[in-house]
């Protein structure tokens, strides 16, 4: 996978941020790939940091946010994008995995400028969003979109905010793109600070 090339490439010792992390599957694989795959099980052998942004504080019981987390802050992702990049505060990887469609229109236009800043020369960006068709323009919904019930009360930020048009996902980032991947209704991102926009 690009998770794994970039650690042959660059070593174990990383600072990861995952924003929106939900229940932290995403934090499990990071782990998994960059300290359990050397046999460092113990937290005090970790070399990889990695730090979650969850807005639904309903999964601070999660298994791997707290197992495999270095890190996690309860709020919103907005105002912790928005310190980070005042205190010029960068990470080696970044994830944004099924985040943006819960976003409002002026949220989404605020990360998908500053996205690409939370990282540092040759940093990582992974973004997977669902999409509309290639000639679709972005959708956004007003009311709750088809979430299912038992999942909104789980999480009430659960609902989809719009659907992103194809073509409106590569203006926003079109002076970083080479290619981007389609799965199913959504979208995979992979940017690579040493190369185009990658996705395998």
């Amino acid at each position: 996978s690009r998770l794994c090339e970039y650690r042959d490439k660059k070593g174990g010792q990383l600072r990861i941020l995952d924003l929106g992390s939900g229940l932290g599957f995403w934090g499990g694989i990071c782990r998994y790939i960059f300290d359990y795959d050397y046999g460092r099980f113990k937290r005090k052998d970790w070399l990889c940091d990695i730090t979650g942004v969850e807005i639904c504080r309903k999964y601070k019981k999660s298994y791997f946010l707290n197992r495999e987390y270095t890190d996690i802050v309860y709020g919103d992702l907005i105002g912790f994008v928005g310190k980070s990049l005042e205190e010029h505060r960068t990470w080696d990887i970044v994830l944004c995995i099924e985040v943006l469609e819960h976003l409002d229109a002026s949220s989404f236009d605020f990360l998908a400028r500053n996205f690409l800043a939370l990282t540092s020369g040759q940093g990582m960006h992974i973004i997977s969003t669902v999409i509309g068709e290639e000639d679709d323009s972005t959708k956004w919904r007003k009311g709750k979109s088809p979430t299912f019930d038992s999942i909104r009360i789980l999480n009430p930020y659960q609902d989809h905010k719009h659907v992103l048009g194809y073509f409106d996902f590569c203006n926003s980032y079109q002076d970083n793109i080479g290619k981007i991947c389609r799965v199913g209704h959504s979208i995979v991102a992979i940017f690579d600070g040493s190369e185009d926009l990658i996705c395998k």
